[in-house]
């Protein structure tokens, strides 16, 4: 929704289709704060072994 203001305001909202993702990217999220740790570790062991 646009507003008729100066500085310029828009208002965003998701869409049906945009909720619908807000289950599996949250998900993913959950996933990747849970895994960070693992994640930097294979990342470093790739780097060594490419050196």
């Amino acid at each position: 929704k646009v507003f008729p203001t100066i500085p310029p305001r828009v208002d965003y909202e998701l869409t049906e289709l945009g909720h619908e993702l807000l289950v599996p990217v949250g998900a993913l999220g959950a996933w990747a704060r849970k895994n960070t740790q693992r994640v930097q570790s294979a990342r470093a062991r790739f780097d060594e072994m490419q050196a």
